[in-house]
């Protein structure tokens, strides 16, 4: 089964993913090994849970995952159940109550098709 950009990802019911999301920011004080009073950007890991609605037109959620583990969003449909909700490169850590480290690609698509 193919777990990559082209992988159809449905399911009936509200998709529940717990995963870690990088968001940038600008540090107030310069890192400790950075030139002094020049700010440096740092990336915080954030851990949250997202419900997404699978699409009744499309019939699909709107993002795609990797092919390989650790199980990460590799592209988000425009416009789509996703979009704004999930990026690429968001690392997904759970999926309707199971850890993503128990799952092979194949189970995740098993788990978001039924």
């Amino acid at each position: 089964m193919n777990c990559g950009p082209d992988a159809k990802l449905v399911q009936q019911t509200p998709l529940s993913v717990f995963l870690t999301h990088s968001f940038s920011s600008r540090a107030k004080d310069a890192a400790a090994d950075g030139p002094p009073g020049i700010p440096t950007q740092t990336i915080i890991p954030v851990k949250h849970t997202v419900k997404i609605d699978k699409d009744d037109l499309l019939q699909d959620y709107g993002f795609h995952i990797s092919e390989t583990l650790p199980l990460t969003v590799v592209a988000v449909t425009a416009g789509g159940s996703a979009h704004g909700k999930l990026l690429p490169g968001d690392q997904i850590l759970q999926m309707n109550n199971e850890p993503a480290e128990d799952l092979s690609c194949e189970r995740a698509v098993d788990i978001l098709r039924y």
